[in-house]
């Protein structure tokens, strides 16, 4: 068996740098290779010489490859495009990965029979401090994904980006990832993963959750603030809603009368959680007033523009 390990970035040298040393740390299991190819997104900074940096002595290939089309789903199709792994990873270029990671991907690309893997991860609380007000729900914005202690077989396509991986069967019968639900520059939107995992799952593929395939995700000190989280949340309903295949002017009418009464029943309790000083619920307030209008912005999209066409990797 061969692992790809594939790292989109975009302008993070001094994050990528950290990841790769890693990177560099996993345990190797007995009958496994492994390359890790970096993508620099449309990077102006020092990335590549970075990368040449650790190269010399780094544990596997290690490689970077230019990525000049801006987007993360521009340079994950790149990163594949590169690999020539049967299992390949997908990884944040600010993730620090467990040194058990690739002994439990391998164990599960090669004993369990699923064609797609969700890694377990959690949050890395160095450059912010976790908010008391921070929920379950909230974290998942920020790409934290536990589902226990024990390997299962997930029934939804409840993959994180930061952190999964999947086999060349399952790019070939899956794949391309879209490059029109998922983020580019500014815009915070997000499903090119989900939208890959359920292509896979209709074609009959397992996914399977891997607590052992552990990352920690480095959350940026801005990121837990109420702009970003708002932006985000508004981000991921727009992308839900692309992603729908069957959406009629009916299915558009009741998701702006959803995301109506969600902006106008948290827009009239945020003023009081405010006036409290519970600030946990008034940034809650504010995330599902985002939601509403995305889903208002998502409909409105959908309904103008129809169903996703083919992707083209």
């Amino acid at each position: 068996m061969k692992v790809s390990i594939l790292i989109p970035t975009h302008n993070r040298a001094a994050l990528l740098r950290r990841t790769l040393e890693s990177v560099s740390r996993l345990r190797t299991p007995p009958g496994v290779a492994c390359e890790c190819v970096v993508v620099a997104n449309a990077c102006t900074d020092g990335t590549e010489r970075v990368v040449s940096e650790l190269a010399a002595a780094f544990p596997m290939p290690l490689r970077c490859v230019p990525e000049p089309r801006t987007g993360l789903g521009a340079a994950r199709n790149r990163a594949v495009r590169e690999a020539t792994g049967d299992v390949l990873a997908l990884i944040d270029d600010d993730v620090d990965l467990d040194p058990a990671w690739l002994e439990a991907l391998a164990a599960g690309a090669g004993e369990s029979g699923a064609a797609v893997f969700a890694g377990r991860i959690d949050l890395w609380w160095e450059a912010a401090q976790r908010p008391e007000w921070l929920t379950p729900g909230m974290a998942t914005l920020l790409s934290c994904l536990d589902r226990g202690p024990e390997p299962i077989d997930l029934a939804r396509p409840d993959v994180v980006g930061a952190n999964f991986a999947f086999t060349r069967r399952a790019w070939e019968l899956a794949g391309p990832f879209r490059e029109d639900i998922d983020r580019v520059g500014d815009a915070l939107l997000g499903g090119g993963e989900t939208y890959f995992a359920r292509a896979a799952q209709q074609r009959g593929l397992r996914i399977r959750y891997l607590p052992g395939m552990f990352a920690r995700h480095w959350v940026a000190p801005h990121r837990v603030q109420p702009p970003y989280l708002c932006a985000v949340s508004a981000g991921n309903a727009v992308s839900i809603l692309l992603m729908k295949q069957r959406y009629t002017a009916l299915d558009a009418a009741r998701t702006f009368l959803i995301g109506l009464a969600r902006i106008v029943a948290h827009g009239l309790l945020l003023p009081a959680a405010r006036l409290a000083g519970r600030r946990g619920a008034a940034i809650n307030h504010r995330v599902r007033i985002a939601i509403g209008r995305g889903q208002l912005v998502g409909a409105w999209r959908r309904l103008r523009d129809g169903p996703l066409r083919p992707a083209r990797g």
